[in-house]
């Protein structure tokens, strides 16, 4: 009789510790998800910012660090479209890895204007996080009479040639640019407009939604698959609905009259 209550007491107390760890887990589990959560926000924020100083404009391209987490694996793109008196682009492209601290922020460029050479510049910053774009600034800045101006712009509004500016979030997505930059790298045909390259996740799958925009137009839409094979197909053919674009809009033009 007292083995069978000794066996009861046993058994009662094994119950109670599989209710403290199924508790244990129930409690622990969302203070997990919301950890993992916070570092996938936005919270690097790049930030462009313009100094003058005498006859010098100095460009800082920053990344700051708001969360509470540290980041290893961050890298950056910085676009400067410079246009002078005669209306003559040039483009120059910078890139790099860099990591941030707690509550860090890092310099991760620097450039020096002479106020004298006067024309307008672009800049557009954007911070990826392992090759998720987190966040992009812009900036527009004239050089005008020994001072400057500066304001906010939307790469919408820009107009040069020979730009692809990419939006890409997955390695997929990212194969799918250095392809299609490849294969127009080859075709050595400078377009007269902006081509934009956008991914996002797409509904109801676990590959993402690229899509390649010219003058607001969606021209090229695919789903990404693990595939070279099928992300070169994408980009070669994105490559041809472009220059029939290219061509179709270089028709229009030639027929509109002329005042």
């Amino acid at each position: 009789m007292l083995i069978i209550k000794l066996y009861g007491f046993l058994t009662i107390n094994i119950m109670l510790e599989k209710v403290k760890i199924i508790f244990f887990i129930l409690v622990c589990t969302p203070l997990f998800i919301f950890s993992q959560n916070e570092k996938s926000s936005n919270a690097i924020k790049a930030k462009i910012r313009v100094v003058q100083k005498d006859d010098l404009v100095n460009i800082y391209a920053k990344a700051i660090n708001n969360s509470g987490m540290n980041y290893e694996n961050l890298n950056y793109t910085l676009f400067l479209i410079k246009k002078d008196q005669s209306n003559n682009f040039s483009k120059n492209r910078q890139s790099g890895k860099f990591s941030l601290l707690v509550d860090e922020t890092k310099v991760l460029s620097q450039q020096q204007l002479n106020i004298n050479d006067k024309g307008d510049i672009k800049i557009f910053l954007y911070v990826r996080d392992s090759n998720k774009l987190i966040s992009k600034d812009s900036i527009n800045i004239a050089l005008i009479d020994k001072k400057y101006s500066s304001e906010k712009i939307e790469e919408k509004n820009i107009v040069l040639t020979g730009l692809v500016i990419e939006n890409t979030m997955t390695k997929l997505g990212k194969d799918f640019y250095d392809n299609f930059n490849q294969i127009s790298q080859l075709n050595n045909i400078n377009y007269p407009f902006i081509i934009v390259i956008n991914e996002k996740p797409s509904l109801g799958g676990r590959n993402s939604e690229v899509s390649i925009v010219v003058d607001d137009e969606v021209l090229y839409l695919f789903r990404t698959q693990p595939s070279e094979e099928y992300l070169y197909n994408n980009a070669l053919e994105a490559n041809r609905k472009i220059y029939k674009y290219h061509i179709k809009r270089k028709l229009l033009q030639e027929k509109e009259p002329t005042y």
